[in-house]
């Protein structure tokens, strides 16, 4: 099989045990995370250094949508803000890539996220450009699934 196009996929959050698609997304980006590396000096070794991982991060999870009549992930967002430090609920859900039929492809499964930021549409009526939303989330992890 062939690598696959990255146009079609989705949001999906976890509703009790099943997951619930939530908004269909034009772009993703923050399907990454990074290690410091710890680079050691052993006296009387002049050609090397000793490497060392470290602290392992996640990139948030930058979602762009077209605006549409769900105004689900607003209403996460302002859930989030209103709740106080104890009582802001995290979710677990996936990014899924949809193949042409439709059919899951792949999951990226992130755990225990909470939504940071949210921007509107930038209107303009000078413009024939889409209306469209940016939600950033930050997470436990990732993980890779297939289907």
């Amino acid at each position: 099989m062939g690598p696959y196009g990255a146009s079609t996929f989705s949001l999906e959050v976890f509703d009790g045990f099943v997951h619930v698609e939530v908004a269909n997304f034009l772009r993703c980006e923050g399907l990454s995370c990074r290690s410091e590396v710890f680079e050691i000096v052993e006296g009387g070794v002049a050609d090397r250094t000793h490497r060392r991982p470290g602290v392992s991060r996640w990139d948030p999870l930058v979602l762009t949508t077209a605006t549409e009549a769900s105004v689900f992930l607003l209403e996460w967002r302002d859930r989030h803000m209103r709740g106080g430090f104890g009582e802001r609920v995290r979710t677990s859900g996936n990014v899924a890539l949809r193949g042409p039929d439709g059919c899951v492809l792949r999951r990226w499964h992130f755990l225990s996220a909470w939504p940071v930021a949210w921007s509107g549409p930038i209107l303009d009526s000078m413009t024939s450009q889409i209306a469209v939303e940016r939600l950033e989330l930050h997470h436990d992890g990732l993980r890779v699934t297939d289907r």
